[in-house]
């Protein structure tokens, strides 16, 4: 009988292995950082992307500096063409055909799997308004129609299939920004003018919340001498122009991305060298989340599956042009907090991929095949056991038989 349960344990534990083998739990805990697999390239300024299920680190510059920078080569460093191809699976980095035409603070995008990465600063105090775009399937660049206005640093998100690039700088190094609101449809390579922004953005900050782009960009002296950070929001549909509440943050070297709400809680998501802040621009709400391990900014930041990855950037602390650090090739990876009432709309990073299907019902298969197999093997063992216990017991009855009869 002891033998019985034992066996029955053992089937138990092994059943519930095999489950959750099948469906795996995640390493991480909510509202967490793990260091993952360096770039092979050290750059800050560098546009980040997601397409097909990989995360793609594409130009930016090697900054790296110690004393007071002066000229625009100085603030720069090296402009570069790198193009990395990150695999979240395996943590493994891979280098890719570079872009044709080297450059840091440029807008990227993606559309159908294509990334597209638009004007930026080439050096020696210059700004172009060069479109090319990175297919991943092919491995090749190819270039479109140029945006209208040659800048730097525009904001660039898409919303239903265009490509909206607003802000940014069109004297390089000379901190001369533009109201520009430029918006690119990638279907006819053409470019359309919609309403320039109220104020002039000059920071890397933005993100699409609901259909809405938002924007967090520090407020001047001549146009608000309050500190912090602004929030202001561009409604495309309407094309018109909204502000929010101030922010704790100023957003001038922060990376942002936006949570779906599907695997964790929906909002905005800001990382500057000091802190995380999670936004929520439903109650225009601000909650500080856990710090990145490694203080830095000017990051790229990839956004899968409702999870972020940090990568690159430069080591803070660091002053404006008083430096003295370099840049960085850390990739680190948060996962937020969730709130356990997930958005059932739509979304890109919720649908399942077809590989995923296929590994999904992979797991399952095995996992049931499993199961049925240590089903029939605990049954067997059982019959088996049985059959010996019964053996035993007729072979004690015939001793016991054949020592009354000799008596």
């Amino acid at each position: 009988m002891r033998k019985n349960v034992a066996l029955l344990l053992v089937l138990v534990f092994l059943t519930a292995l095999c489950v959750s083998e099948a469906h795996p739990v995640s390493a991480l805990s909510e509202n967490s950082w793990i260091t993952k697999a360096p770039m092979q390239h050290a750059r800050l300024r560098l546009g980040v992307a997601v397409a097909n299920e990989k995360i793609y680190a594409i130009g930016g510059d090697d900054l790296s500096l110690v004393g007071n920078a002066l000229s625009p080569e100085m603030v720069y460093g090296s402009i570069a063409s790198s193009n990395e191809e990150y695999n979240p699976v395996t943590d493994t980095w891979t280098f890719k055909t570079p872009m044709p035409t080297p450059r840091t603070r440029f807008g990227i995008a993606v559309y159908n799997n294509k990334i597209y990465c638009i004007g930026g600063y080439i050096g020696n105090g210059n700004v172009t308004a060069i479109n090319e775009v990175y297919d991943p399937a092919t491995d090749t660049w190819t270039t479109k129609a140029p945006m209208p206005t040659a800048r730097s640093l525009p904001g660039a998100n898409i919303i239903a299939g265009k490509i909206y690039l607003i802000g940014g700088r069109v004297g390089g190094q000379a901190y001369q920004s533009t109201l520009a609101n430029e918006v690119y449809d990638p279907d006819a390579d053409s470019w359309t003018t919609k309403t320039p922004s109220p104020i002039r953005i000059t920071s890397l900050g933005s993100a699409v919340f609901n259909n809405q782009i938002y924007f967090i960009t520090t407020k001047s002296t001549k146009e608000n001498p309050a500190q912090g950070g602004l929030i202001l929001t561009y409604n495309p549909f309407a094309d018109s122009w909204s502000f929010g509440k101030s922010s704790p943050t100023y957003g001038s070297a922060c990376a942002i991305g936006a949570a779906s709400g599907v695997k964790s809680s929906k909002g905005i998501y800001f990382f500057d060298e000091s802190a995380t802040y999670m936004y929520d621009p439903l109650t225009e709400s601000w909650i500080n989340d856990t710090s990145m391990p490694t203080a830095r900014g000017y990051a790229g930041v990839a956004v899968l599956n409702d999870e972020f990855y940090i990568i690159g950037g430069i080591f803070a602390p660091f002053d404006g042009y008083l430096v003295m650090t370099k840049s960085a090739t850390t990739n680190e990876h948060y996962t937020p907090l969730g709130d356990g009432t997930p958005d059932q709309s739509p979304s890109p990073t919720s649908t399942p991929t077809p590989e995923s299907k296929q590994a999904e019902a992979f797991l399952t298969t095995l996992a049931v095949a499993s199961i049925v197999s240590i089903a029939i093997i605990g049954i067997g063992l059982l019959v088996y056991f049985k059959k010996r216990k019964l053996r035993v017991e007729n072979s004690d009855s015939f001793s016991q038989g054949n020592q009354t009869s000799h008596s």
